[in-house]
């Protein structure tokens, strides 16, 4: 077994532990997938073989079509040095305007406790995201017409984002 199937192995292991302990039917795909839904938000683990890293994603919303330059702005803002993102980041799917929560750790060293210590971070942050998403939709629309001067910490209380 070479390291890299060693590592996929290794996150298996931990994902299985993880199901089993909780009572669920916990196991990666044929591509390395699994996904979880804690506290109603949904968490995709991808391994990530060139990197022996897994990838958490959590959808939080959509990029209004209505002030979207704002939008993204404030988001943008909110990744600054990991302000309001934690250990994780904001992102935007390329193939759509769908806005998604992810992080990244190492599979290395990966066991059932951390792995579940790090899907209740994600769950907890992507909460808070989802709960400020229709706050940030209301104040991108109201900047619309001046998305140059639009400032997150100005506009939106992003305080309620708890890292």
């Amino acid at each position: 077994m070479d390291m890299r199937a060693n590592m996929r192995s290794h996150l298996e292991k931990a994902i299985e532990s993880l199901g089993d302990r909780l009572g669920l039917e916990l196991r990666l795909d044929g591509e390395g997938r699994a996904a979880v839904a804690l506290d109603d938000v949904e968490i995709a683990m991808i391994y990530v073989q060139p990197s022996d890293e897994v990838q958490f994603y959590s959808p939080i919303g959509r990029v209004p079509e209505h002030g979207a330059e704002t939008f993204l702005r404030i988001l943008l803002s909110s990744n600054y040095m990991g302000r309001l993102t934690g250990r994780c980041a904001l992102a935007v799917d390329p193939d759509g305007d769908e806005v998604s929560l992810n992080m990244r750790i190492p599979a290395e060293g990966l066991n059932d406790t951390t792995l579940e210590t790090t899907l209740e971070q994600v769950a907890s942050l992507a909460k808070s995201w989802q709960g400020a998403m229709p706050t940030l939709e209301e104040a991108a629309a109201r900047n619309a017409d001046e998305p140059t001067t639009a400032r997150a910490d100005a506009r939106v209380d992003l305080d309620m984002i708890r890292v």
